[in-house]
């Protein structure tokens, strides 16, 4: 089994985590680089060997999850993806706010050096709002924003 120490939340005891499309994507397609491990972490989360809860994704992780499934795996991956995260009894899926698309779209207009999505804005923002401070991701853009990617 892949080592999943760098997953392992800097504190002790439950710690919230967001789960990001770049975590997610490398989970459901197996051609990644990264689905082993993607796929022995959320299997040691699910199994509570790692203590991540609550576990949150947003409609627009969604979003992109099932468009980039489409687009790299086929039709049947993607709607697995959707029915399999939206059928968790352990992810809640947070929709937008119009605050929270506010701060999202204000967040994306100061940022103007870098090439962060507007999705990953808008993560942010709903994860500042459920005091989420870690979040699985392969890309970097999360610690730019602040937060504790996983893996490290």
């Amino acid at each position: 089994m892949t080592s999943l120490e760098r997953f392992r939340p800097t504190a002790e005891g439950p710690t919230a985590l967001f789960l990001d499309t770049s975590g997610l994507f490398p989970y459901f397609h197996r051609g990644t680089e990264e689905h082993e491990t993607a796929t022995s972490f959320l299997g040691a989360v699910g199994a509570n060997d790692i203590p991540y809860r609550p576990l949150y994704t947003s409609t627009y992780v969604l979003d992109e999850l099932a468009t980039l499934l489409l687009s790299k795996g086929t039709h049947e991956l993607a709607v697995t993806a959707l029915d399999r995260t939206l059928d968790s009894a352990h992810v809640t899926v947070l929709r937008e706010t119009d605050d929270g698309f506010t701060s999202a779209r204000e967040t994306f207009e100061q940022y103007d050096d870098h090439e962060i999505s507007f999705t990953d804005h808008l993560s942010a923002s709903q994860m500042r709002d459920h005091d989420v401070d870690h979040v699985f991701a392969y890309d970097g853009d999360f610690r730019t924003l602040g937060f504790e990617q996983i893996p490290r």
